[in-house]
Parts: C-alpha cells; sequence; structure tokens
C-alpha cells in the first residue's frame, strides 16, 4: 500500500509538471520498473518476446527502452500525449485535486495494455534495418570523441562530446525530445553518413547556448531511428528485406553468412597482408571490425557509408592522414574480397548491390 502510495505520488507530481526534468526521471523510473517487471511476468508465462538477436545488454532492458520510447511520445504542443489523453478520456482532468492511489490504480492497467500492443506490433514489424542503425550509433557513441554517463539509478544514460566533459553547462536545463527531433533532422540533411550525422547532431547541440550541450542517450537514438524512417519513405529507399515468413528466413541466413565470412576473411585474406608486412595483427583485427561493420550496413541498412567511413571507424587517428598513401588499396580490397564472398555464400538475387562508393 505504501509504495502505491509513493507510486502514485510520482505520476501526481509529473502530470502537474511534466517538464520538469525532476519529475520525468523519477515517472520514467517508475514506467521503466513497471515495464521490466511486467515483461518478465509475460516471459515467465510462456510470452515469446521478441528480443534482440544481439545487444551489449540484457535483452529485455533493451526491450523496455523501445517500449518506453513509443509510450512516452510526444506531437507537437503535446506532450505524453498518450497518458494525458487517456486521463482525460476516463475523465481525470484535475490534476491539482486528484487523488495519488486512484492515479496509479488507473495508470498500471494504461502501461500494461500498451506494452501488449506494441509487443504484438513488435513480433509482426520486427525491423533489421532499425536494429542495425542503433548497433551502429551505438558503435558510434562508443568511439573516443563521445563520453556516456550514467544517472545515479544507473538507467538514464547521457552522452556529450568528450571534449565537454568539464563543460557541459550544468546549470541549464537538459534539451527536451522535441528540439532533440530538430536538431536531429537539421543534420541528418547536411550530412553524408552516419558518423558525420552524428558529428553534425553534437556539434550543433554546442552551438545551443540555452541548453546543456548533453543528450539524453535514448532519446537521441529515438529521434534518430524517426528521422531515418521519415526520409527513408519520402525517398522510396527499399529496405533488402520486407516483413514476411521468407523474408525472416532469408534475414536469418544473412546473419549466419556474416558471421561465417568472418573467420574466412581473417585466414584467407587478412593473414596474407600481416605475412606480407603491409598489416600488423593488431590493425588487422580492426579491419575484420570494419567488415563486419560495412556487411551489416550492406545487408540491413543499405546505402552503406563511404569506404573511409569505416576504416576512420576502426582505426586510430594517427593513421586516418595515411589513408591515401599506406591503406586505401588494401581496405577497399579487403572490402570488395569480403563482399564478393558473402554474396558467393549467400547465393540469393535479392540481395543487391547497394553501395554509396
Amino acid at each position: 500500500m505504501k509504495a502505491n502510495m509513493q507510486n502514485g505520488d510520482t505520476i501526481l507530481h509529473f502530470l502537474n509538471d511534466c517538464h520538469s526534468r525532476k519529475e520525468f526521471n523519477a515517472f520514467y523510473e517508475l514506467c521503466y520498473r513497471s515495464t521490466i517487471g511486467y515483461l518478465h511476468f509475460l516471459r515467465n508465462k510462456g510470452y515469446q518476446l521478441p528480443l534482440a538477436l544481439a545487444t551489449d545488454r540484457n535483452p529485455v532492458v533493451d526491450l523496455s527502452l523501445d517500449i518506453l520510447g513509443s509510450f512516452l511520445r510526444s506531437a507537437k504542443n503535446k506532450p505524453f500525449y498518450l497518458i494525458f489523453d487517456y486521463f482525460h478520456q476516463i475523465g481525470i482532468t484535475d490534476f491539482q485535486n486528484a487523488e495519488p492511489d486512484e492515479l496509479y490504480e488507473k495508470f498500471t492497467p494504461l502501461l500494461f495494455r500498451f506494452i501488449r500492443q506494441d509487443l504484438s506490433k513488435l513480433k509482426n514489424e520486427t525491423d533489421p534495418q532499425i536494429a542495425n542503425l542503433k548497433h551502429r550509433v551505438n558503435d558510434i557513441l562508443k568511439s573516443d570523441n563521445y563520453t556516456v554517463v550514467s544517472s545515479n539509478s544507473g538507467r538514464i544514460k547521457r552522452v556529450m562530446l568528450s571534449k565537454n566533459i568539464h563543460c557541459n553547462r550544468a546549470e541549464l536545463p537538459i534539451i527536451p525530445y522535441e528540439e532533440t527531433l530538430k536538431i536531429v533532422e537539421e543534420s541528418y540533411l547536411k550530412s553524408n553518413n552516419r558518423v558525420e550525422w552524428c558529428k553534425n547532431i553534437f556539434e550543433t547541440l554546442d552551438k545551443t547556448p540555452k541548453y546543456q550541450n548533453i543528450f539524453i542517450k535514448h532519446e537521441l537514438i529515438s529521434a534518430i531511428i524517426a528521422v531515418n524512417m521519415k526520409y527513408v519513405e519520402v525517398e522510396n529507399i527499399k529496405p533488402v528485406f520486407t516483413h514476411d515468413a521468407e523474408s525472416e528466413i532469408l534475414l536469418r541466413k544473412a546473419e549466419r553468412t556474416i558471421r561465417e565470412v568472418l573467420p574466412w576473411f581473417r585466414i584467407d585474406v587478412l593473414e596474407k597482408y600481416i605475412g606480407k608486412g603491409r598489416l600488423t595483427p593488431e590493425y588487422a583485427a580492426n579491419f575484420e571490425r570494419a567488415i563486419q561493420l560495412y556487411l551489416r550496413d550492406f545487408v540491413f541498412s543499405p546505402p552503406t557509408d563511404l569506404l573511409p567511413v569505416y576504416f576512420r571507424e576502426v582505426m586510430p587517428p594517427e593513421e586516418h592522414r595515411r589513408y591515401l598513401k599506406k591503406y586505401k588499396y588494401i581496405f577497399e580490397t579487403a572490402i570488395q574480397k569480403a563482399e564478393e564472398e558473402f554474396l558467393r555464400r549467400l547465393k540469393n538475387p535479392t540481395i543487391v548491390r547497394n553501395s554509396s562508393y
């Protein structure tokens, strides 16, 4: 009963001041705990959750963040409209005088029903392109250019340019999601690849003096996915896979083929370069990582980035300026061989070359 009262107070404070970062964080924490708990409940009951095949974290955590990203979405001048519209529909509009117990009692069915609906949608619309985009953005944010820090609870991660770690304008508010979305879209329109897109996003925020130069990580990734989906539709870029049983089989085959190509690539391509003294074992491992990134983009998120982008992602900064003179031929030849071997093993005409180099 005491816990319900505390949860009800959290909801009450959020409804009365949803723009307060403090109240939002407390409400988000409540939603997160409830979502994790309900997903484990469903799993224990035998429900098949649409969990990611590969993730750096517990896949239930990633699934929870995806669900909450949808549940807590906002529209122009309508923050968190799913929640506010729901309470208005059931006749609770005076949040100042609402009873915390009643708010919690009414809120829980809303959240659990949304979770079930979103799970159904996710199971029917699993999108390998979105999964790969999230994976790539997370990879980019792991580079030395960015620093990710966790809140005290560890649930909410924030990300900033590493150069700003000691000057993040902490006295200012954190940028709202709607403003994040604008920056992400503006940056997309002036970028040529994903690495440049992320760079432009953070540089634009750095030049926006009314906010901290830091993003809430899950809000940033949600905005990147939203903008990417918008322009994929606008430009009529067809995904490699559609959402049917045949495509699911092809998807799994492509995943398996990428895993098979990497050992072949290590032995048949990279070891020859090492033997000739053209690559060190350390840099050969970096090349292997670049091939993995390239093939995942090639299959799940075309078009691929320019080839030097993959080189810069995996190689130390001091080697970047030597790309044209020392690495261009062997790096681009290696990628061409890996792509050809991948297609040969896949033996499927529906995978077509869709590259930007």
